[in-house]
């Protein structure tokens, strides 16, 4: 199944829920969706005039979520959202790693559009799952790979740290997409200009390779061979007009 048809698949999810919701007043939940299908999902929306709509994945900055597509008026709380976390124990010695955690929901016959972010802390790890998934992973579930685990339902106190960053600075002409992706992979403005315009550039989960593009506070930005991106804007001005700017890489 190619990308392609996914996505004509979606967009036709989305066309349905707000058929629904405006004309038959229910609510309509589609997940678990990656950020590149949460982009995809909120161009549709908004080419459908479509207003009142939530994406949640369980925690306000999580990566995997549900889209929500409400009636109109009918608020979108977070708690309407068929999101269930699991929390899995174990010693603070051992320690499963992300890709563990996924391997062994998968080999419970999960889906993957069925499991949402995985956080992994030291002792700890919630998992965010759909309600058949959540179900299987608390009875199945007590081992991952070789590690003894306890499984139970909720957040048991706080959530692990969903990513990690190294923080990047620099001071640039503009914030433009070539300068700014010079800074961010320490090549020349020359040798930047070509990964955007051989289409290696994407912002916000879409190919960008528009070099003048100015890119905004938050943009996402990914550079193939290099690494992915937040853009945190510009903080301050010099005296030459050329800007402070910062962002920070995923690692």
């Amino acid at each position: 199944m190619n990308d392609s048809y996914e996505d004509k698949i979606l967009t036709a999810q989305i066309t349905d829920g707000v058929t629904r919701a405006q004309e038959r007043y229910t609510e309509k939940f589609i997940g678990f969706l990656d950020e590149r299908q949460a982009a995809l999902a909120l161009s549709v929306l908004q080419r459908l005039g479509c207003e009142n709509y939530r994406f949640f994945g369980g925690y306000e900055e999580a990566q995997r979520v549900y889209l929500g597509i409400f009636p109109p008026y009918e608020a979108a709380k977070p708690e309407s959202f068929p999101v269930y976390p699991v929390t899995f124990s174990y010693r603070e010695a051992d320690h499963p790693a992300h890709r563990d955690f996924l391997g062994a929901l998968m080999a419970l016959m999960i889906t993957r559009d069925s499991i949402g972010d995985i956080l992994v802390g030291e002792g700890y790890t919630v998992a965010f799952l759909t309600e058949k998934a959540a179900a299987l992973a608390l009875g199945e579930l007590n081992k991952i790979g070789s590690v003894g685990v306890k499984a139970k339902a909720g957040i048991n106190g706080k959530l692990p740290s969903a990513n990690t960053f190294q923080v990047i600075e620099g001071v640039v002409a503009s914030s433009r997409l070539d300068c700014i992706t010079s800074l961010l992979t320490k090549l020349s403005r020359e040798k930047a200009v070509s990964l955007i315009e051989g289409r290696m550039v994407s912002i916000n989960f879409q190919v960008n390779d528009n070099i003048s593009y100015k890119l905004s506070t938050g943009d996402k930005v990914s550079i193939r061979g290099y690494g992915r991106y937040i853009f945190d804007g510009v903080s301050a001005a010099t005296r030459k007009g050329k800007a402070h700017v910062s962002a920070r890489k995923y690692i």
